[in-house]
């Protein structure tokens, strides 16, 4: 199905960008608490 590539493509994306997020926030945390 043709619109199955349109939705799975920007999930895979919003959830690269989430996890980049995830990872800056911890980040952050930890350079915080130092």
């Amino acid at each position: 199905l043709p619109f199955a590539k349109v939705y799975v493509e920007p999930i895979a994306q919003l959830d690269r960008i989430r996890l980049l997020v995830i990872l800056g926030k911890s980040a952050q945390e930890t350079l915080s608490h130092d």
